[in-house]
């Protein structure tokens, strides 16, 4: 009889043990920590945009978010999206295309829904470019995916959309010289030629169509001062996202001062908006240093170029008469300028006329000749 109650109490205690160990689990508080979690895998969305998304960020897709909590607390915090061109996660967040910064705060009450409202406008930046799908990703504020890799279609821009591609200029490389900038004494790129040239290479990402382009050079000391533009009144570019570039060239002679600063801009014909993109070129910012202290200065963007027009050794520097006439000789052309319309006569250093030319009051012309020296109204000129 012992034999049999020895078991049987062991056994109780062993169920006992175990019911009360069963109760702990079950009735013990649940922490703050796995509450969030708790939340967190209660929370879904869906996201559903108006429409196509366009490669600028002039014409925004409207983006909805819809959340739904089937949880018993109410969620109360951010929810962030992050967009990419690719359906896997970006690696590094400097590759993110898309983000609503730090989130926006959205309130859903239990076993309900709430809906966001965004405005998505992409930046355009390579390789995204030709990418046909963008995707989303939806976050919570631990972090927790409430929907992943949405794929959203990208159109194309009805209207023409650029991209500067490329800058170039004819500064001799490590070459400076001090000139004003405002207030600031700073370093510029130093031009040994008798004029600026700049290039701009452009490429569309939109659609085709008519544009208008300026090309503006003014005085960096006092932009009021001396500002000349130079327009490209109708223009069209292609929408097969080939290159396409536009020069000019600016003369000291013609203008009275050699630093210059020369920028570009660009409208549509038929808006006030601008189609201008994300400089994609690797300088897209220079610095420009302080002479007092090279270890500071200006940052200067890429369709901006600041340059100091040296020009050439030659022993004749630019000639400027006391009538408002002047003239400058450049490689393979003179450039003459007057403040009055008149008939221009170049003659020869052996005095023979080599051309008769027209001159527009304000207006500078371009008069083509082979190397050599030339007088101009009593005044030597070399052209290179």
């Amino acid at each position: 009889m012992k034999k049999i109650i020895l078991p049987f109490v062991l056994m109780l205690m062993f169920l006992s043990t175990l019911f009360a160990f069963a109760e702990t689990v079950v009735y013990t508080p649940t922490s703050q920590s796995s509450s969030k979690a708790q939340v967190a895998s209660t929370l879904s969305a869906t996201l559903k945009p108006s429409g196509l998304l366009m490669v600028n960020y002039l014409t925004p897709c409207k983006l909805q978010v819809v959340v739904t909590n089937n949880g018993d607390e109410e969620y109360n915090g951010v929810i962030k999206i992050v967009g990419y061109y690719k359906p896997e996660y970006p690696e590094n967040e400097a590759e993110v295309r898309y983000t609503n910064g730090e989130g926006d705060n959205i309130t859903v009450a239990p076993h309900s829904d709430a809906t966001l409202n965004l405005d998505v406008s992409l930046y355009t930046k390579d390789p995204f470019e030709d990418c046909p799908y963008f995707y989303f990703w939806v976050k919570d504020k631990d972090g927790n995916d409430m929907a992943s890799a949405v794929k959203v279609a990208i159109d194309k821009d009805p209207k023409p959309y650029l991209v500067l591609v490329g800058v170039e200029n004819n500064a001799t490389p490590n070459e400076f010289e001090n000139a004003y900038v405002g207030d600031s004494y700073c370093r510029f790129p130093k031009v040994n030629d008798d004029f600026a040239l700049v290039r701009y290479a452009f490429r569309n990402i939109g659609s085709a169509g008519k544009l208008h382009f300026t090309i503006s050079c003014a005085d960096p000391a006092s932009y009021n001062e001396s500002f000349i533009s130079r327009d490209y009144p109708s223009f069209d570019v292609p929408g097969d996202k080939s290159t396409f570039y536009l020069e000019e060239k600016f003369y000291p002679a013609n203008l009275g001062y050699r630093a210059m600063h020369i920028s570009f801009d660009v409208q549509y014909l038929d808006s006030e908006a601008s189609p201008w993109g994300f400089v994609t070129i690797k300088n897209y910012m220079y610095h420009l240093a302080l002479v007092e202290d090279e270890t500071k200065g200006l940052t200067v963007p890429a369709n901006i170029q600041i340059l100091y027009v040296a020009g050439k050794s030659t022993g004749l520097d630019a000639c400027k008469a006391t009538d408002g006439f002047n003239v400058f000789g450049g490689i393979g052309e003179l450039v003459v300028g007057s403040d009055k319309s008149e008939q221009l006569a170049v003659f020869g250093i052996d005095g023979r006329m080599v051309s008769r030319e027209s001159v527009e009051a304000g207006v500078e012309k371009h008069i083509t000749l082979p190397a050599g020296v030339y007088i101009v109204k009593g005044m030597k000129v070399v052209v290179r």
